[in-house]
């Protein structure tokens, strides 16, 4: 064998080894991300302060409002499947002890909730996304119960019908194996 033959050996085997060391790291990664799929099961439980934990203060400013027991539908301007959302639910009635959160620029959190029913209760800018930032949540479109100063409730949601399932005439008590209800 030449020294030219022994070279390209060489060469190719160095090649498949970092082939083969990139698709392991490749095959690795996807396996960490579908355990991070398969977790959620459609809610959030991974993403923000877990269900029984006490709400932030910043939330508690919301939901005082509210004698202390409120449904959060939390939002950001700037996210696709909440502008979907949104569009599902114009001609929607919903709860009246819903609030709306929308987070993110001013300017596209207002575009959003100018786009909802005109008796929906929304919020949006400083306050909001104080808010957003003490609860830990980094998905939307979430919605999250709060009772007497305790987050009850929380779930990623699919579309505008998920919404109006889990909220219902009562609120999330309705399917609490959906939303994960820890009382």
């Amino acid at each position: 064998m030449s020294g030219w033959m022994t070279a390209a050996t060489i060469g190719l085997a160095l090649w498949s080894g970092i082939l083969t060391s990139v698709m392991l790291l490749f095959t690795r990664q996807l396996g960490l991300f579908q355990l991070r799929l398969d977790r959620g099961d459609g809610s959030v439980q991974s993403d923000g302060l877990p269900i029984g934990a006490p709400a932030p203060p910043e939330v508690l400013d919301i939901v005082v409002e509210h004698h202390d027991r409120c449904d959060l539908l939390i939002l950001d301007g700037d996210c696709s499947p909440c502008r979907n959302l949104v569009n599902e639910l114009t001609n929607a009635v919903l709860h009246p002890r819903l609030r709306v959160l929308i987070a993110g620029p001013e300017r596209s959190a207002v575009a959003l909730g100018d786009r909802l029913p005109l008796a929906t209760n929304v919020l949006y800018g400083p306050r909001v996304d104080a808010a957003m930032q003490s609860l830990e949540l980094h998905s939307t479109p979430v919605v999250l119960s709060v009772r007497e100063g305790q987050i009850t409730h929380k779930a990623q949601l699919r579309d505008g019908l998920h919404l109006l399932t889990l909220l219902g005439p009562q609120g999330p008590e309705r399917e609490p194996d959906t939303v994960g209800d820890h009382r």
